[in-house]
């Protein structure tokens, strides 16, 4: 079976990968790089797409955050 990963895509990409899904909701790809959970992978590449999209939205919210902290931050 064919699945599109996003657990990392924010640093590599998508990952098409080979190998097959267990009951559990879990895939293990046929070359053992690990296993992943249900939402980091899908068979549809339009829904690995938009997973990837919330992902990198989740991400710059999270860094714009970040950012507005550091830049309140005043040493005297």
């Amino acid at each position: 079976m064919k699945v599109y990963v996003t657990r990392y895509a924010l640093s590599d990409g998508i990952q098409e990968s080979e190998g097959y899904a267990m009951p559990q909701g879990y895939f293990n790809p046929n070359n053992y790089s690990g296993i992943y959970s249900k939402g980091e992978w899908f068979e549809s590449k339009d829904e690995a797409i938009k997973n990837a999209e919330e992902r990198r939205i989740k991400k710059l919210q999270s860094l714009d955050k970040q950012m507005k902290k550091i830049a309140a931050i005043k040493f005297e």
